[in-house]
């Protein structure tokens, strides 16, 4: 995906934790190929168990 997307980078937003569970923003930001710029925003979930990640799931935005 990112060779695919040359020049393209992602903001990571500021992760939020709640005991067992944390959130975290992000937004990827990319050229499409007729030139204009992108961004995809989304949100990372997480939980942890035993100090280790037990789920991982990724979420974002569509637009039309």
């Amino acid at each position: 995906m990112f060779e695919h997307d040359a020049g393209a980078h992602i903001e990571q937003g500021e992760p939020l934790v709640f005991g067992e569970w944390a959130v975290s923003t992000w937004a990827y930001h990319f050229v499409n190929a007729d030139g204009s710029r992108w961004c995809e925003r989304g949100i990372g979930l997480w939980r942890f168990r035993d100090g280790k990640i037990c789920l991982k799931d990724a979420y974002r935005k569509t637009r039309s």
